[in-house]
């Protein structure tokens, strides 16, 4: 706490007056004033703390917050104060905020482009806007408002507007396209029509990259939710070591989430657990 001018003068008179003022903060009130260290917080202490506060924060992320603040209740007050309402979903997002900048790492101007950068994050909120700045119909477009609603919980409407291309609209490149379909199998997944999920999903050996590695996580998930547990298992193992190989960690995290989800509901906990605890950390 800095406090400069007629604040200051009045608080020294105060003080010479025998009132007691107590500050927190580095603020000079003379000789007569007396120091109080506040001691750090216990560690199990502050980390239950955190969790209760922001329950975003990875394991990771708490220890990286201790680190930086010494676990000190002022510098941690402070720290859930800036963070206010805003998740925190990635280490970068915490450096940010540890750095005490005001914004994110800039988005991109355009709209499409800021609203893929956004969802990248799981903010919604942003996203939201961004979208609602993008003129046009297009398919990447669409894709983007469709991935909006699936993390929104609609798979309904994002089925919807995937299928809802505009008259005269131009054919999708490839890369667009194998995008359109694997959003499309995911939220024929979230509406339970797991067989036709995965027949939008059975070129998706042949897609670019990333949207192959979602593509095929979304056909793994999907033959486990069937009860074809093998099958199940070829797709998603091949599909985690193809993702660990290109360093995609993204993907890898979504991979590992949807092995372990097919695991659990094979009754092999133990080893779903190993795979749930993969994703956290690739998610990390």
């Amino acid at each position: 706490l800095q406090v400069q001018g007629p604040l200051q003068r009045l608080l020294r008179r105060r003080l010479e007056r025998g009132a007691r003022v107590v500050v927190v903060g580095a603020l000079e009130l003379g000789s007569a004033a007396q120091l109080f260290d506040v001691p750090a917080l216990e560690p199990a202490a502050a980390r239950r703390l955190l969790r209760r506060a922001m329950p975003s924060l990875t394991e990771a992320m708490v220890q990286r917050v201790l680190e930086t603040t010494g676990a000190r209740p002022g510098a941690l007050r402070q720290l859930v104060a800036r963070a206010g309402t805003t998740p925190l979903t990635s280490p970068s997002d915490l450096e940010q905020l540890l750095a005490w900048d005001d914004e994110l790492p800039a988005a991109p101007e355009d709209p499409r482009a800021a609203a893929a950068y956004y969802l990248e994050r799981g903010r919604f909120i942003q996203a939201r806007a961004a979208l609602d700045r993008t003129e046009g119909h297009d398919a990447e477009t669409r894709w983007l408002e469709a991935r909006w609603h699936l993390g929104a919980g609609s798979p309904g409407k994002a089925l919807e507007i995937i299928d809802g291309a505009a008259s005269g609209e131009a054919r999708p490149d490839p890369e667009s396209t194998a995008q359109l379909l694997a959003c499309r199998g995911r939220a024929l997944l979230g509406l339970g029509r797991y067989t036709e999920a995965l027949e939008v999903l059975v070129g998706a050996e042949g897609w670019p990259l990333k949207v192959r590695l979602e593509g095929l996580a979304y056909r793994g998930l999907g033959q486990g939710l069937l009860g074809d547990h093998r099958a199940a298992r070829d797709t998603l193992e091949g599909a985690l070591a193809e993702a660990r190989r290109h360093e995609v960690v993204r993907l890898e995290a979504l991979i590992a989430s949807c092995f372990a989800t097919v695991l659990w509901r094979a009754e092999q906990l133990v080893e779903a657990a190993e795979h749930f605890r993969g994703a956290i950390a690739a998610a990390e």
